[in-house]
């Protein structure tokens, strides 16, 4: 029985392979910037596969262990906010600041979606 490919992960690693392919035929140079955001969205996708099937077999869980877990993921927020910050122009950090003030009612948006926490059994 052959192994199920999460659809996003068969999409990016043919992605992937088609630049692969071209860089090989000489048709792009190795450092094209379009392969390394193939290669990124490639590891991208399978983490996301790989989170949302352990998700799935995982009981649920607790508000403490979803925390946790997300900050895992901070650095690389912090990373993709100050590189969107940067695109912007951001001198003086007001947009900064604006864009933590959505994400941080973005959070709170999501934690009533999900029904507050799950600590009670």
């Amino acid at each position: 029985m052959r192994k199920k490919i999460d659809p996003a992960v068969a999409a990016a690693r043919g992605r992937k392979a088609s630049l692969t392919r071209c860089v090989n035929n000489g048709e792009r140079s190795p450092d094209d910037p379009d392969l390394a955001d193939a290669d990124r969205e490639l590891a991208a996708a399978r983490i996301a596969a790989h989170i949302t099937k352990v998700l799935k077999e995982a009981p649920p869980l607790t508000r403490d262990q979803r925390a946790r877990l997300a900050e895992l993921l901070k650095p690389a927020r912090d990373a993709i906010t100050a590189a969107r910050l940067a695109e912007l122009g951001d001198v003086d950090g007001r947009k900064a600041k604006a864009a933590a003030r959505k994400a941080a009612r973005a959070a709170r948006q999501t934690e009533t979606l999900d029904g507050g926490d799950t600590d009670a059994a």
